[in-house]
């Protein structure tokens, strides 16, 4: 779910630049912010709503296994059913995301030169590396989990392993995208 804040919070950073400059003094500048917005929030809660739906159905799995076979009349248990739905559900965060990023890409290059003082193109590739490496690096390991390589929670292990080495080089392109200076609107940061 953090990398769908990353963008959430990106998107907000843009807005918040563009907000004030002579762009946003056209009429078409508040709805066209409003839907690239909602490109980013969908996404957002989507993947929220998604992982949230896991985790009750992992649980009902765990406590009450036989409450999945009577809702469903199948034979099959709550995490099967949950695996039977999961590809459904990781191509729709695919595309989600897919969208996500659009919203974003079109709502910097529709107000360029009011975005110039910040420096946008790093930002962005930055936001878009830590979607695309943990979207990349999950599908991974699910089909490594499909395939039999690695059980679910050597998967999960991998998953929070991998994720410490690259938020210390996403924080490296971060520390330099980001400098501790210039962030302000006014002279003074008060």
């Amino acid at each position: 779910m953090w990398e769908s804040w990353s963008l959430w919070s990106f998107q907000a950073l843009l807005v918040r630049y563009a907000e004030d400059t002579a762009d946003s003094k056209d009429k078409l500048f508040g709805p066209f912010q409003k839907i690239c917005l909602a490109g980013v929030q969908q996404y957002v809660i989507f993947n929220f709503t998604s992982n949230l739906i896991e985790f009750v159905w992992r649980e009902v799995d765990r406590y009450d296994p036989a409450l999945c076979q009577g809702l469903s009349g199948h034979t099959l248990s709550c995490e099967q059913e949950f695996y039977l739905v999961q590809d459904y559900i990781t191509g729709a965060l695919w595309y989600s995301c897919s969208i996500a990023i659009y919203a974003i890409l079109r709502f910097e290059h529709a107000v360029p030169d009011s975005l110039r003082p910040i420096g946008p193109y790093w930002k962005f590739w930055g936001a878009k590396m830590i979607v695309s490496m943990a979207g990349i690096q999950r599908m991974a390991l699910f089909f490594a989990t499909k395939m039999s390589v690695v059980t679910e929670v050597f998967a999960l292990y991998m998953h929070a392993y991998l994720l410490c080495f690259e938020t210390l080089l996403l924080s490296a392109l971060h520390f330099w995208a980001y400098p501790a200076t210039g962030y302000f609107k006014s002279a003074s940061p008060g």
